[in-house]
C-alpha cells in the first residue's frame, strides 16, 4: 500500500465504523470498495473501457507482470492449459455445467489440488467463494 494513500480521519464511517479513509475523497475503505462494485456491476461498458485504456496506458507493466508470472509458474499454467484443451476437445465437462463440489451451487471453476504433471486432470469442480476459500485454506496450511 502506497505511503498516504490511507489516512486516519479520527471520526468512524457512517456506514461501517470505520476510521481508515482515503485522502481525496473521505470515503472508508470498505464502504468505498464496495460503492465501485456496485458502479461496475451497473456500468459494464464503462468498466470495460476503463479497463482497456488502463490496459493501454500501463502496457509495459502488464507485460513484465506477464513475462514473470509465466516464468514462476510453469507448472500451473501447463495444467490449465491442459485443462482447457480438455474442455474445448469434449473430453472433460465444461464446469459451468456441473455443480460445485463443496456446496452445490453452479460451479465456474475446476481447482487443482495439485499442479503437478500427474495431477494435471484431477481437478475438483467449484463455485467462485469456495474456489477461493479452497486457496485461502492451503495459504493457512502453508
Amino acid at each position: 500500500m502506497p505511503e498516504n494513500e490511507y489516512h486516519y480521519h479520527g471520526k468512524p464511517c457512517k456506514n461501517c465504523g470505520s476510521t481508515l479513509r482515503y485522502i481525496k475523497c473521505n470515503h472508508c475503505v470498505l464502504c468505498m470498495r464496495k460503492r465501485i462494485q456496485k458502479w461496475a456491476k451497473n456500468n459494464p461498458e464503462k468498466k470495460d473501457a476503463h479497463r482497456r485504456k488502463y490496459y493501454r496506458n500501463n502496457r509495459k507493466r502488464f507485460l513484465q507482470y506477464k513475462k514473470e508470472y509465466s516464468s514462476t509458474n510453469k507448472e500451473k499454467i501447463a495444467a490449465q492449459v491442459k485443462i482447457g484443451c480438455e474442455v474445448s476437445a469434449g473430453r472433460m465437462a465444461n464446469p459451468q455445467s456441473l455443480s460445485c463440489a463443496d456446496c452445490g451451487k453452479t460451479a465456474k471453476d475446476y481447482h487443482h489440488e495439485s499442479y503437478a504433471k500427474k495431477d494435471h486432470l484431477n481437478v475438483i469442480p467449484l463455485c467462485r467463494s469456495c474456489h477461493v476459500n479452497r486457496h485461502k485454506q492451503q495459504i493457512e496450511q502453508g
